[in-house]
């Protein structure tokens, strides 16, 4: 049994209005929105946007892990892997709940989708999964520098990269771009 919660960020700066427009998608059994300091409560299935447009960082729990889920369309520009200043919102959020399982063992894990050849996707989600980490050390403290770091490239996809007639999904694509905190309890 797991508790799913999503945090809404918001980033209309970022994101720009096509993804302003975009429904968000919510699996969330129960969602709180996060702002500067405040936690607000929502129903089942329910989101709401803290401005602008919202883009959700997913955070699911069992009883081995926590998974913090940050779409890296957030976090970076296309086909880099250096940290958008914009970001910073969606870092200090996971940054937030290191803190508050410290003694919990630290893995980046960084994804992309289908598109691009294999090696350099891997070597792009390595890059991006280790400037995740790169600012938790600086947000957290040095000990996150045993975080381990891996980059899967498109190997561990949570949506289909292509609809069922074969064309391309750009919606799961999108994602599948993503770096993952796995904190081990």
């Amino acid at each position: 049994m797991f508790r799913l919660v999503t945090l809404l960020l918001t980033v209309a700066a970022v994101a720009g209005p096509a993804l302003a427009q975009s429904p968000p998608v919510s699996l969330a059994s129960s969602i709180i929105a996060i702002g500067r300091g405040d936690v607000i409560g929502l129903g089942k299935g329910e989101t709401a946007p803290l401005g602008g447009g919202s883009v959700q960082v997913t955070v699911q729990e069992t009883p081995a892990e926590i998974r913090i889920q940050l779409p890296a369309d957030i976090l970076f520009d296309f086909d880099k892997a250096v940290l958008r200043a914009s970001a910073r919102q969606a870092l200090e959020q996971a940054a937030e709940v290191v803190r508050k399982h410290a003694g919990a063992s630290v893995r980046i894990e960084g994804h992309t989708d289908s598109k691009g050849r294999e090696p350099y996707n891997l070597k792009l989600s390595l890059k991006r999964s280790e400037a995740v980490r790169g600012y938790l050390v600086q947000a957290i403290g040095p000990d996150l520098k045993r975080a381990d770091v891996i980059g899967f490239a498109a190997k561990r996809p949570v949506a289909p990269n292509t609809k069922p007639d074969g064309s391309d999904d750009p919606d799961g694509r999108q994602l599948n771009r993503r770096v993952e905190v796995i904190l081990t309890k």
